[in-house]
């Protein structure tokens, strides 16, 4: 995933998380930062994107580790693009995988601690 988003998915997840959703479908930023959650916006992501899972995952994915939830969202969002209202654009006509892992930032423990110790730098990579 991209460092810059696990940064700021660690950071300032509430701020994340709203970025995320907003990403995702154009919503309203200040609306997602004040009432949406982790859970909520996994959901919201994996049946627009139309993702393998069902609402157990998102659960346990966003109470068990909401940060990793909210980058996972970011990543995907800035990979696959806006929806429409009508969920038609950038939604697979079949079920497939997340792209990105859910704890996919930490997957290179050199790239994550630069992220952590160099956060302006590492925005750009």
């Amino acid at each position: 995933g991209n460092i810059g988003n696990c940064c700021y998915g660690c950071l300032c997840p509430l701020c994340a998380n709203a970025s995320a959703r907003s990403r995702f479908d154009g919503s309203n930023c200040l609306f997602n930062f004040c009432v949406l959650n982790p859970v909520v916006m996994r959901n919201i992501m994996r049946e627009g994107y139309n993702i393998k899972g069902d609402c157990c995952t998102d659960i346990l994915s966003g109470c068990c580790c909401g940060a990793c939830a909210i980058c996972q969202g970011l990543n995907e969002a800035g990979d696959r693009g806006p929806v429409t209202a009508q969920w038609g654009a950038n939604r697979s006509p079949t079920p497939e995988e997340w792209r990105y892992n859910l704890c996919g930032c930490f997957g290179n423990c050199c790239n994550c601690l630069y992220g952590f110790l160099f956060p302006s730098h590492s925005m750009g990579r």
